[in-house]
């Protein structure tokens, strides 16, 4: 957008339209909307009702840009605000048929916040704009999934079902089958707590951080059971602070920075730390120096194909097709490798485990080498490459 488009497009105004006193992991409904207009450089003002709202829309009639209306007190999955602000000229209705959210020109703001206190939107709007329920604006990016497009009333009787479903709507679609499978209650539990102390996600970060230097000393020092333990640790903090800074929707630059750089540098640290524990086991073993260096080089190798696949095709490797997501489940990271050294070390056979975690690697490079290679044919096609999750959920 160059600057005189810029100057003819200010940033809408936004206007939270009640609240309630109930706090969902810790924020009101007001609070949540604030932090979510916040993302976008948009400020809000906080009208009590209905009647209040239409009297601050019917003063922007006459300026430029548009306005977004958003009942406060729901809670929203927060895709669909991210998707509504960046989407002018659409009215979010319940499945019922009653607006509960909007962003209009600035004109037909007025008739918008007054449909926010109506059973129905009114013809005149309903034909004007665009009307979607909460499944058309469900598509999360950052988390690789179609959101479970939830909106819904907030009430003390009802925070506890609410904090599950926005508990539920942080976790990533595509991911490990640690992560997707075993982690999801001690996650929300760990989460409770950490929101409940007040603590913030680079807080847990930097926990998991002394856990992850802690378990590569641990299995430097051959001490493999307490490493295993330890580094599950590291793996369930790695997934609070994830979760944390999604329902409270507090996550900074740096916290991104912070975590991401651990978790991409770690891995090879605590397989080094491994090898080396085992001692004369491994050193002696006549395919220590093939095991050593299929590990370390083929997951950056690794790591550096999905970043290949992002660049070339626009879409991350493990989200293109379902048998890439299906594959994402079990494929030679972290978690998955560390499954692996866990139930080694469990049977009193480490040196297995590392072994097993070199074979699976290998395997693991090769499925991601074919990725790419069918992907760079299917392009040659003139076809595009898409997520299968941005499609159409079916129809029930």
């Amino acid at each position: 957008m160059n600057e005189a488009n810029a100057a003819a497009s200010p940033a809408p105004r936004a206007l939270i339209v009640g609240s309630v006193p109930t706090r969902v992991w810790g924020l009101s409904g007001e609070e949540r909307l604030r932090r979510l207009f916040a993302t976008r450089g948009i400020e809000a003002t906080l009208v009590p009702d209905v009647a209040a709202a239409v009297l601050a829309a019917g003063a922007s009639a006459d300026q430029a840009g548009a306005v977004i209306g958003i009942r406060g007190d729901y809670v929203f999955e927060a895709t669909l605000i991210v998707n509504l602000m960046a989407t002018e000229g659409t009215v979010l209705c319940l499945p019922s048929g009653q607006p509960v959210a909007f962003h209009v020109p600035s004109a037909l703001a007025r008739d918008a916040a007054a449909a926010l206190g109506e059973a129905a939107l009114p013809r005149p709007l309903a034909d004007s704009q665009r009307v979607v329920l909460p499944a058309d604006l469900a598509y999360n990016q950052q988390l690789r999934k179609r959101a479970t497009p939830y909106v819904l009333p907030i009430s003390d009787e009802a925070r506890d079902a609410i904090e599950r479903q926005v508990f539920a709507g942080s976790y990533k679609g595509v991911t490990d089958v640690a992560t997707k499978y075993l982690f999801p209650f001690p996650v929300r539990k760990l989460t409770q707590l950490s929101a409940a102390l007040g603590l913030r996600p680079n807080h847990v970060t930097t926990l998991s951080f002394v856990l992850t230097v802690l378990a590569t000393w641990l299995f430097y020092r051959g001490q493999f059971g307490l490493g295993v333990i330890v580094g599950w640790g590291m793996c369930l903090l790695d997934s609070v602070d994830g979760k944390l800074a999604r329902v409270t929707l507090t996550s900074s630059k740096f916290g991104d920075y912070f975590d991401h750089s651990i978790d991409l540098v770690h891995p090879p640290f605590w397989y080094w730390g491994f090898m080396t524990g085992l001692g004369a086991a491994f050193s002696d073993h006549p395919w220590s120096t093939a095991v050593f260096w299929s590990i370390m080089i083929l997951y950056v190798a690794q790591r550096l194909l999905e970043g290949l696949f992002i660049v070339g095709f626009g879409v991350e490797m493990h989200i293109w097709r379902p048998v890439d997501s299906a594959f994402r489940l079990v494929t030679a990271r972290r978690n998955p490798n560390l499954i692996i050294l866990t139930l080694a070390t469990l049977v009193g056979r480490p040196l297995e485990g590392i072994l097993v975690v070199a074979a699976w690697t290998v395997f693991s490079f090769v499925v991601h080498l074919l990725q790419v290679v069918q992907a760079a044919l299917y392009k040659a096609t003139g076809r595009p490459i898409v997520s299968w999750l941005t499609q159409e959920a079916p129809a029930d």
